[in-house]
């Protein structure tokens, strides 16, 4: 499981429950996957990143391992921090010694870098997305002048919500993944993030 802890992430409109962001529902799809390789006697592990890597917890089979490895899915970061995909991409290459099969949980925002570093972990791995994203990253509700700050930086903008909308779409970023080969799913704050994550393996993942 490579899972995204950076600033964007810590971005939501509340979801169906009035209390979920990106950060949240990522955590909720690795828990799951983490609890589903218990039950199923396999191996799993952990990487988190954000402007580099966080943590790295080693692929291992028992149930104290899986249950930290949720409850680091699970942690947060007191401070902003950017984002670095690549590095989390090549520094799980380098560790995953046998085939594996990878889940990359990120809202895949910031400069393209990973392209060729996921390109060279297809070679060798079965590689899953899923996009956590946000509905407000769409569009902001037309308030007029609003300030905002960057989940990453912490610099304020001020900008027109009437006419401020997303650098790159979610359908777009969703479009860059697959395109390499990546089998890959939408995951919106609001969406249940067990039926998608059931969805997305019963459909031949």
């Amino acid at each position: 499981l490579i899972v995204d802890r950076s600033g964007s992430v810590r971005f939501g409109g509340g979801g169906q429950d009035g209390r979920t962001d990106k950060r949240l529902q990522i955590a909720r799809l690795a828990g799951a996957m983490a609890y589903a390789a218990l039950r199923s006697n396999d191996r799993v592990g952990l990487l988190t990143f954000s402007d580099g890597v966080e943590q790295y917890v080693p692929p291992r089979k028992s149930r104290g391992h899986a249950w930290q490895v949720i409850r680091a899915a699970f942690e947060t970061l007191d401070a902003d921090h950017g984002t670095n995909l690549a590095a989390a991409l090549t520094h799980a290459q380098k560790v995953l010694k046998r085939r594996s099969a990878v889940i990359v949980l990120s809202d895949f925002l910031g400069p393209a870098t990973w392209t060729e570093p996921l390109r060279i972990l297809l070679r060798r791995h079965r590689v899953h997305a899923f996009m956590v994203h946000d509905p407000l990253e769409n569009g902001l509700p037309n308030l007029g002048l609003v300030t905002i700050q960057d989940a990453e930086t912490g610099a304020l903008h001020t900008v027109d919500s009437n006419n401020w909308h997303a650098q790159t779409s979610v359908e777009r970023r969703l479009m860059d993944v697959r395109r390499l080969g990546v089998r890959a799913t939408a995951v919106s704050t609001r969406d249940d993030a067990f039926v998608k994550l059931h969805a997305h393996f019963r459909s031949g993942g």
